[in-house]
């Protein structure tokens, strides 16, 4: 068994350091109000949608964290498709605890979206994630 040596000229830099942003963060998203024009709006009353396009601002890593803070202050949600498949088939109030109607998301077609369900989801996401408007 050999080993292929490393060069004397390679070395290892240090990882940069991750910069504190401290209670805020800044992100770059879009609110849409919810109408008849758009699916879920019985439901959900806003859209917060992200970028799917690179050079617009880091829209997967932007929903990540954004849908990673909805898990923390909001509890645990489904995709919206199949959040609705699981409403449909409840047919006791018990077997629809587990759904959360507070938020829900979808990574359909490369839309990172998340949907919430008033004014009081919206304003606390709105309040801890300053918005980078694009």
């Amino acid at each position: 068994m050999s080993f292929t040596n490393v060069s004397a000229s390679t070395s290892c830099k240090a990882a940069p350091k991750k910069r504190a942003l401290g209670p805020f963060s800044i992100m770059k998203y879009e609110i849409i109000k919810l109408d008849r024009r758009h699916s879920y709006c019985k439901i959900y009353k806003y859209s917060i949608e992200f970028s799917k396009v690179g050079w617009k601002g880091t829209g997967a890593l932007d929903f990540d964290r954004a849908r990673r803070w909805f898990n923390k202050n909001f509890g645990w949600s489904q995709e919206v498709d199949v959040q609705q498949k699981m409403a449909g088939q409840a047919r006791e109030v018990a077997q629809a605890d587990g759904i959360n109607f507070h938020w829900a998301f979808t990574t359909q077609y490369k839309n990172y979206r998340i949907y919430v369900s008033s004014d009081k989801e919206l304003a606390w996401f709105q309040l801890s994630h300053i918005q980078n408007a694009r």
